[in-house]
């Protein structure tokens, strides 16, 4: 992360040559884009368009337009003149006046501010792809439509018949357009249930109708002050928090406070502060399925719910939440990473709510780190940004100790709620029964638990039934035929499953090799088997397997959350969706299956995310009136990891993973930067990466290491190599992979893909 006691941040960008750049110790980014640039009939402009390319296009404007640098233009592209809508990077002064397609049309829609313009430059050269993919992320949704027009709703018109065979699912419709606002005919049958038929019957017949959406979405929000029930370490960072959003100064704020000690509450707050002074707030939550519970408590402290922009939501609702964003109508936001490219007019705060989480890396497409964007879209707006964990991660702890963000430190739970305590089970010294997962100690405070009439979570990261199958007779394992990678058996969709690709066949007892009957076996528990004995040992028990394939959606979700509060389950079974950010009262005791599973394999921060993970799934226990307790099962009782877990004593663990990164040179004490290479046959990507090895840059203070095949040596049919270059902090990896890429001619249909500090190294 590059921030603002660095004099490096934006670099001159063949786009926007009036970039941001930062000087030492400055507060506040400065940049000659301060106001957005009218542009008259007859000239020239430069429109970038939402496509894989860097290049901006030139355009005229035409007479009657009413274009600006940023506004959003439909032109022509392309051999067949397919019309594509982009934005007005920047006037042009230098194109030839000759064969100069003019604009199609300007949507009636505000120009992106400089600061979004800004945002994608800095996005584009720090991460290294091209900013046309970066303008998607942004205006993506409005090419998705054919016919562009301000955001409408569907209403009922009030006309109604009584003897109209309608009448009850009129009654429906009006219950849900009182509700909620629909913009959409598909969104409307989804929320009904009713057939397109029958809605389209019921617009013909004039019981609905379409109107235009221009009722802003800011609600009279009742601004309570500070909670009476605040710890006096609540009070001092709630306060702290509301000096930076009032003083509107960029600032970044680690809120780091254990598990249950009220950090939601507390950056409320802040958003309460941002609300008042008429500023738009932005929340970002790692996963959807952690929107359920903070939205209702979002309703509970302001009275209303805010939108949340997340790829699960209708296009309809998207282009509203999108245009309400950008004309100011909409003064709280909470989504996921892509939510950081909304169009705010007057952002005044933004949180990164599990800012550890590595569910905020991109990792296809636009690959990029939503925290790090995060801390430089704050930079941008010139407002303070919140980083709120129970386990911060070593990046952003390093920023803490070299001065660059402040800490506020919460260090118990709230309303005097004691931390669970943990006890750690030597699998080695009290093994399960054959086959079995559970330790008899664990099996006995199950029931313990279970009699009191509270709720049990049992945490095993690891999805399906088993993650390998393989024949007893010949040895033969089911492998995807597409990746490196083992199938894993998911009993529920009977299928066996490739994790990376989708790659499934049919469960059979059939070895497909040697074709003996009755040799296939699992190896290893997943949920689903876990499950399985589970119901065995507690079949009185209600039960639920909750991971990524059964909360796939917000219904599913939100279904899930209503279940475990009204206490009809006894018993989740879940793996890490589960983990972090719930809270339910009842739930008092944590069983972590398997301690020592992501511990496994080459990557840096293996120690680093166990930690978190096992801490995050520790907090769930006993957030309420009753006590938590938390058993985790371990074939490595002694590793100092699960010392610092056993008697929290999380500093002892970070000094260690400290001094290791810091002898190692690593983040966040040096850079990274991989290079996967990848193509359809070996021949092509040994060429590849034959050519890129002649030409590798040679100097002090960096190492490149490759090329090696990657862990997963092939992934959707595509065989993949790694080169991972390793730099001191005060050199820039961008600049010496452009200097050793540029003259690299990488040969169809080979591939190169860059990772700036990467978080995953499979």
């Amino acid at each position: 992360m590059r921030y603002a006691n660095e004099n490096y941040i934006f670099t001159e960008h063949s786009l926007n040559p009036r970039c941001i750049r930062i000087l030492p110790n400055s507060k506040n980014p400065t940049t000659l884009d301060t106001q957005i640039l009218s542009v008259e009939t007859g000239d020239l402009v430069d429109v970038l368009l939402p496509l894989p390319l860097s290049q901006v296009y030139t355009y005229r404007v035409q007479p009657n337009q009413k274009v600006f640098v940023g506004s959003l233009v439909q032109v022509p592209w392309g051999k067949s003149q397919k019309i594509l809508t982009g934005v007005v990077w920047a006037k042009n002064i230098k194109a030839p006046v000759s064969a100069i397609k003019p604009i199609f049309s300007c949507l009636e829609l505000p120009p992106l501010s400089p600061q979004i313009k800004s945002l994608v430059d800095w996005v584009a050269e720090y991460n290294m792809v091209p900013a046309g993919h970066v303008l998607k992320m942004v205006i993506g949704l409005w090419q998705q439509v054919k016919k562009i027009s301000l955001p409408t709703k569907i209403q009922f018109t009030g006309k109604m018949h009584e003897d109209s065979v309608f009448s009850a699912d009129i009654q429906k419709i009006v219950e849900l357009t009182q509700q909620q606002t629909i913009t959409t005919i598909t969104e409307l049958i989804s929320q009904s249930r009713l057939s397109r038929a029958k809605i389209t019957k019921l617009f013909q017949q004039g019981f609905l109708h379409h109107t235009a959406l221009n009722i802003p979405s800011i609600p009279a929000v009742t601004l309570h002050p500070m909670f009476d029930h605040f710890s006096e370490e609540q009070k001092q960072a709630a306060h702290y928090l509301s000096a930076q959003v009032n003083t509107q100064k960029f600032q970044p704020v680690l809120l780091y406070g254990v598990t249950g000690s009220g950090k939601t509450e507390v950056y409320f707050q802040a958003i309460m502060d941002c609300v008042r002074l008429g500023k738009q707030a932005l929340v970002l939550l790692p996963e959807i399925a952690l929107s359920t519970q903070w939205l209702e408590r979002f309703h509970e402290r302001f009275g209303y719910t805010p939108p949340a922009w997340h790829s699960e939501i209708p296009l309809g609702q998207k282009r509203r939440i999108w245009y309400e964003i950008s004309k100011g109508l909409c003064s709280v936001i909470v989504g996921a990473r892509s939510a950081l490219f909304l169009p705010f007019q007057q952002l005044g705060l933004i949180v990164v709510d599990e800012e550890h989480d590595n569910s905020f890396k991109q990792e296809e497409g636009s690959i990029y780190h939503a925290r790090d964007i995060a801390v430089v879209r704050a930079q941008i707006a010139g407002c303070p940004v919140v980083l709120s964990s129970a386990t911060p991660s070593l990046e952003t702890l390093a920023n803490v100790k070299r001065g660059r963000y402040h800490e506020c430190r919460l260090t118990a739970r709230h309303s005097q709620i004691q931390m669970p305590h943990i006890q750690i089970i030597d699998l080695i010294a009290l093994p399960p029964t054959r086959q079995h997962w559970l330790a008899k100690s664990l099996c006995d405070q199950i029931d313990v638990t279970l009699s009191k009439g509270q709720q049990i979570l049992l945490f095993l990261n690891r999805r399906g039934y088993a993650p390998l199958v393989l024949c007893k007779s010949c040895g033969f394992r089911w492998r995807c035929e597409h990746c490196s990678s083992w199938l894993v058996q998911h009993r529920q969709k009977k299928i066996n499953l490739c994790h990376y690709c989708g790659y499934h066949t049919p469960i059979t007892d059939t070895c497909p090799n040697c074709h003996e009957h009755g040799s296939m076996a699992t190896c290893g528990p997943g949920v689903e088997k876990l499950a399985e004995e589970v119901a065995t040992l507690f079949p009185s028990a209600r039960t639920i397997v909750s991971t990524s394939d059964t909360l796939g959606d917000q219904q599913q979700i939100e279904k899930f959350v209503r279940q475990v509060e009204a206490q009809e389950v006894d018993i989740i079974i879940g793996t890490q969706v589960i983990a972090k950010g719930h809270h339910f009262p009842h739930l008092t005791l944590v069983g972590i299956i398997d301690a020592d599973a992501g511990l496994q394999g080459g990557d840096l921060r293996a120690a680093e995310k166990t930690w978190q993970m096992l801490q995050q799934v520790s907090g769930r226990a006993g957030r309420s009136d009753h006590p938590g307790q938390v058993m985790i099962q371990t074939y490595q009782p002694m590793n100092p990891l699960i010392q610092a877990l056993a008697t929290y004593d999380q500093e002892s663990f970070l000094e260690i993973e400290w001094k290791n990164r810091e002898i190692a040179g690593m983040p966040p004490f040096g850079r990274l930067a991989a290079l996967i290479v990848s193509a359809p046959s070996e021949t092509l990507l040994h060429q590849i990466c034959a050519d890129m090895q002649t030409q590798i840059p040679r100097g002090e203070g960096f190492v490149i290491l490759g090329p090696a095949p990657a862990p997963l040596s092939m992934i959707r049919g595509r065989y993949r190599q790694r080169f991972l270059l390793k730099t001191a902090r005060h050199l820039k990896p961008q600049l010496l992979i452009q200097e050793w890429l540029k003259n690299l001619v990488v040969p169809a249909p080979g591939k190169i893909i860059i990772d700036i500090d990467p978080y995953n190294f499979l």
